[in-house]
């Protein structure tokens, strides 16, 4: 594995640890106070709808299966979705797809990895703005929360 691809998988894998790390022991006021941008429950959901969505493709791409026909942008993807998930329990249905999503890349071969989509853009491409994204919300998180980036979550998962 290439380190630019070793590197994003790090970043994937940092995400979720820092959500844990951060988020998962404030309490459930914290996280739900609304402010001028949402509250930080709100993005960790947005997170998890996104993760779960990726992961589902991702799965479609690598076995040619498509899934289910979901019905509507706000169907639920688990089917156990509601309104009063806690951010705990978004955090934990974030991790485990995105623990999907890193079983699913650890098996691509790098052929694979950098072949193009229809729209050009490749597995990596994909992977790597999912990356992005993620520090982007992580970074709303620390504001929202007035906390620094200061917590190592690098290394391996434990």
């Amino acid at each position: 594995m290439d380190t630019a691809r070793r590197d994003t998988t790090d970043q994937l894998i940092a995400t979720y640890r820092e959500l844990n790390i951060k988020v998962r022991p404030l309490p459930e006021t914290e996280l739900a106070k609304k402010g001028a941008d949402g509250s930080v429950h709100d993005i960790v959901d947005r997170m998890r709808a996104d993760e779960l969505k990726f992961a589902q493709a991702l799965k479609e791409r690598l076995t040619g299966v498509p899934s289910a026909d979901v019905q509507g942008e706000n169907a639920p993807i688990i089917g156990t979705e509601t309104d009063e998930d806690t951010t705990l329990l978004l955090i934990s249905q974030f991790g485990t797809a995105r623990a999907t999503t890193l079983s699913m890349i650890q098996g691509v071969s790098d052929q694979d990895w950098s072949a193009p989509f229809e729209d050009n853009s490749s597995l990596a491409d994909r992977i790597q703005s999912l990356a992005a994204n993620d520090a982007l919300q992580l970074e709303r998180i620390r504001t929202m929360l007035g906390i620094a980036n200061t917590t190592n979550v690098s290394g391996p998962v434990s």
